[in-house]
């Protein structure tokens, strides 16, 4: 249920444009979560949303993500270094994944 839940949250459909917290947002959030079978109109799940159980969670992570020197999605980090394919951004296709991680690998 929740890897349901995190694939709709970071879908193309339903995740925002990263300068937009529409995650902020309990309606939105429970919107999303309609989407997924097994939380579809669950009521405790939504009560749990309403009534802020996972907004420490939630910032603790924001607080993490914030501390970890990344500065967008996708980010690949191996061993604490950024894996990229061109000194600057993420792989974006398995050639330049493959080619990235080669090179991580010698060191």
């Amino acid at each position: 249920m929740v890897l349901e839940y995190k694939t709709a949250l970071y879908s193309t459909k339903y995740h925002p444009d990263e300068t937009t917290d529409k995650f902020k947002d309990d309606a939105y959030l429970i919107k999303v979560a309609n989407t997924v079978p097994a939380l579809k109109n669950n009521k405790a799940f939504q009560k749990a949303v309403k009534d802020g159980t996972y907004d420490k969670w939630a910032l603790d992570m924001s607080a993490t993500f914030d501390k970890s020197g990344v500065t967008g999605t996708p980010t690949l980090k191996m061993d604490g270094k950024a894996l990229t394919s061109d000194g600057s951004n993420a792989p974006m296709t398995v050639d330049t994944f493959n080619t990235a991680l080669t090179a991580a690998l010698k060191g």
